[in-house]
């Protein structure tokens, strides 16, 4: 992780005993490259006094329904580590924040990729998974490096991507670096690139969604976001890096 990459997240120094030295929230330019993953173990009756002292003092000049407290980072991890007991314990193997459309589209690039295995049979995943028929492949189709979900159907085309439950992709329909998500239909001749599609969403015959950004690593503002229960029209256009609501129509 480059520094300007580390200045997204919070970055932690500690001393040779483990203890955090200093913890610095997002700053404008990072002095080290090791961030925090998010991933907190707080003692129950330290938390609450930490809160309360908090409270008090962040609470004076914020409006009735505001705590003050702002995000994690802001006030509550910069307390604890002043009490001078905070200690990091180094993590090991895979981690991405995945709260970003690039970074989200990234993660499952990488289960794709090999990057990382969360099929181990010594570590079950215990979702409860929706009771569907298994995925379908149909004769002609072409589809590569990519996971199919239960119910899903393929008549054209998808490399690179994860299609959800039920997700179906028609003849001559292309998808490729996106995740699709359950109960879609990508319409006879659509293409739907570089995008994160909602539940429900119906694309159109030889619509377009997304695009093929030059830029790598790809940013935010070149993923395309469709909400669920969208209608993308036959022939419609969804520009690269477009953000469309749900229940929308798009023509």
């Amino acid at each position: 992780m480059s520094l300007d990459e580390a200045s997204q997240h919070a970055t932690v120094t500690t001393r040779r005993d483990g203890t955090v030295r200093e913890f610095r929230y997002k700053p404008d330019r990072a002095k080290t490259r090791t961030i925090a993953t998010e991933i907190f173990i707080y003692d129950p009756e330290v938390l609450v006094e930490g809160l309360e002292t908090l409270k008090r003092d962040t609470t004076r000049d914020s409006a009735a329904d505001d705590t003050g407290l702002g995000d994690f980072g802001e006030h509550l991890l910069p307390w604890f580590v002043d009490r001078g007991k905070t200690v990091a314990h180094a993590m090991s193997g895979y981690w991405i924040d995945a709260g970003r459309p690039e970074t989200y589209l990234q993660a499952h690039r990488d289960l794709i990729g090999g990057k990382l295995d969360v099929f181990r049979s010594d570590r079950r995943i215990l979702t409860n998974q929706p009771q569907r028929s298994a995925a379908r492949v149909d004769a002609g189709s072409v589809v590569e490096d990519s996971l199919l979900s239960s119910g899903s159907r393929v008549r054209g085309t998808v490399r690179r991507s994860v299609l959800g439950p039920g997700v179906i992709v028609e003849k001559g329909a292309t998808v490729v670096d996106s995740i699709v998500f359950a109960d879609s239909v990508i319409g006879a001749g659509a293409t739907v690139a570089w995008s994160i599609v909602d539940e429900r969403v119906r694309v159109g015959p030889n619509a377009t969604v997304g695009g093929h950004p030059r830029i790598r690593p790809v940013p935010t503002e070149k993923i395309t976001l469709v909400g669920m229960d969208t209608q993308i029209l036959r022939g419609a256009r969804v520009a690269m890096g477009a953000r469309v609501g749900s229940n929308r129509r798009v023509r």
